[in-house]
């Protein structure tokens, strides 16, 4: 559990600065060099060196080495290698924050030794296998296709965030609820801690891992932690019945969507 606190710490405080911010933002377009990005940004050079090396030392960017111009000494160009979400959802009874780092491709080094090999089979980076893509393809329908698959996964984002909020709203009433019930089912306040701590965590067992967890944040023994789960897990944690119910239900609801889906798509076409 600290191990997801710190990290959740570390990417909020690299994406809290403004500055690293519209370094990124710059990045995502095209490979730059310090000197670049410091004259479209208008900070010093010192300045953009010391976040991209914040950046770097992070995992968000990779630096690699290539030749500069006039035989002069080589230069380094920084390029985005991860993709990272961050979700915090707060409201009078909400407190939830999520870091999702996606490492699904991660990128080797690129240098200058290892670039060019038979065209340089190893394309060290996303950008070059995106390069050679659209050099293969480039045309004004490829571009005209692209923009409009673009603006429809854009259109199915914001379906997909407005559903989102909708059930962050739920959510909320019904921890409101519970905080509620917690409050007078519970007989001292340590109890109603590590109830609504339970509560948040949406708990399936009472196990080590979630002992852990609750104690850490809490800053109590874990035996204390145990007493008070013990107590009443009953009332916390369902039934494997109640849990089989609870997911038929999900799963006829969702094909319910499925099938609705399905029924708007093929009126649309008509």
């Amino acid at each position: 559990m600290k191990d997801e606190f710190e990290e959740i710490s570390r990417m909020l405080s690299i994406f809290e600065n403004p500055l690293r911010r519209k370094i990124l933002h710059r990045l995502v377009s095209d490979a730059c060099y310090p000197l670049q990005l410091s004259k479209e940004l208008r900070v010093s050079q010192q300045a953009i060196m010391k976040h991209l090396d914040v950046l770097e030392r992070c995992g968000i960017v990779r630096s690699r080495s290539e030749k500069s111009e006039n035989a002069g000494p080589p230069r380094k160009s920084y390029y985005p290698i991860r993709r990272v979400s961050m979700v915090l959802d707060f409201g009078p009874h909400l407190y939830d924050v999520r870091v999702y780092v996606d490492d699904r491709l991660p990128l080797p080094d690129r240098t200058e030794d290892n670039v060019g090999k038979e065209e340089r089979n190893d394309y060290s980076d996303l950008r070059d296998v995106h390069l050679k893509r659209i050099s293969q393809r480039a045309n004004p329908e490829r571009f005209r296709k692209v923009i409009r698959s673009i603006m429809e996964m854009n259109q199915e984002i914001e379906r997909l965030d407005a559903w989102r909020l909708s059930m962050v709203r739920q959510k909320e009433a019904l921890l409101r609820e519970a905080y509620t019930l917690a409050k007078d089912l519970t007989s001292s306040i340590l109890e109603m801690k590590v109830l609504s701590l339970a509560i948040e965590r949406g708990l399936a067992d009472v196990n080590d891992y979630v002992i852990t967890m609750i104690a850490d944040e809490l800053d109590i023994r874990e035996k204390e932690v145990e007493e008070i789960l013990m107590k009443y897990k009953e009332l916390l944690i369902q039934d494997d019945k109640e849990n089989k119910e609870q997911d038929k239900n999900e799963n006829e609801q969702g094909e319910k969507v499925k099938i609705s889906n399905a029924q708007r798509k093929e009126k649309n076409k008509r």
